[in-house]
């Protein structure tokens, strides 16, 4: 959604995650790991919506969800993992300061 249909500046509709098939030595473990990227990525998407109106501000996280997004793409599940664990820290501790944001 643009700002212009609701949703939040500078966002766009979410781009499909394409789904990545872990080969063999990747297994289980892998594919729950890049389930959890998608879920988290998805999930902050949304949060973002809802949140950057109430505080502009936080749009700043944009590029490194951004990059989660292309290390997801590229397969990096490790790395995409550790790029959203810092943009999660980051908007708890933002969170902590304004109370009137919706949870994460």
């Amino acid at each position: 959604m643009s700002a212009s249909n609701g949703g939040a500046p500078g966002f766009g509709p979410m781009p499909a995650l394409a789904p990545h098939v872990p080969g063999p030595a990747g297994g289980i473990a892998l594919g729950a790991l890049r389930m959890e990227c998608a879920t988290a990525l998805q999930h902050l998407y949304g949060w973002l919506q809802a949140a950057i109106p109430q505080q502009p501000q936080l749009a700043t996280v944009i590029p490194s969800l951004v990059q989660a997004v292309q290390l997801y793409r590229a397969g990096q599940d490790d790395a995409c993992a550790a790029q959203l664990q810092a943009v999660i820290v980051q908007l708890h501790q933002t969170r902590a300061a304004r109370p009137s944001l919706p949870p994460l």
